[in-house]
């Protein structure tokens, strides 16, 4: 499955944010940290339960992960193009699960899910990189917590004159 997205960020700025969500899922995968320079192509982990596969690793351009867990194998690859106004994402998503799957009324609903969450996820990351790491529903609600405690304030020293 395929969908192609104009985000309003740079490309540095999205491709910077799929790395640190990659590293983010290799420490909790793996326990360590990657340093500077470990993420390239055909870096690799496996474990029992999972493997781990960078396929294809281009800096702030091409950024391909196969994730291979118990009976499914994913592969998820991002070409990110840089343009004046932000940048394009071309994101593809292959799952051997839908491939398995014989009865089409199934597989053209489950691909209609996966193609929303691909979307979202694109968004979530835009969004992330605007409000500065913070997704834009938590950053509502602390402005609200905020707007209430200051409120309390003011009513506590209004009581406090009277």
């Amino acid at each position: 499955m395929r969908i192609v997205r104009s985000l309003d960020v740079s490309g540095d700025e999205f491709f910077s944010d799929l790395v640190a969500m990659f590293e983010n899922d290799w420490q909790g995968l793996t326990g360590g940290k990657l340093e500077a320079g470990d993420l390239c192509e055909g870096l690799s982990w496996r474990s029992d339960q999972a493997h781990l596969l960078v396929r294809s690793f281009e800096p702030s351009h091409l950024f391909s992960v196969e994730r291979e867990e118990r009976a499914e194998c994913t592969c998820a690859t991002y070409l990110v193009e840089s343009g004046d106004h932000g940048c394009t994402v071309t994101y593809d998503w292959e799952s051997d699960v839908h491939d398995r799957q014989h009865n089409r009324l199934l597989r053209g609903f489950s691909e209609a899910v996966y193609l929303g969450r691909m979307a979202e996820s694109l968004l979530a990351a835009e969004d992330r990189i605007r409000n500065g790491g913070i997704p834009r529903h938590v950053q509502t609600t602390s402005q609200e917590r905020l707007d209430v405690r200051l409120l309390r304030k003011a009513v506590e020293r209004r009581q406090g004159r009277q």
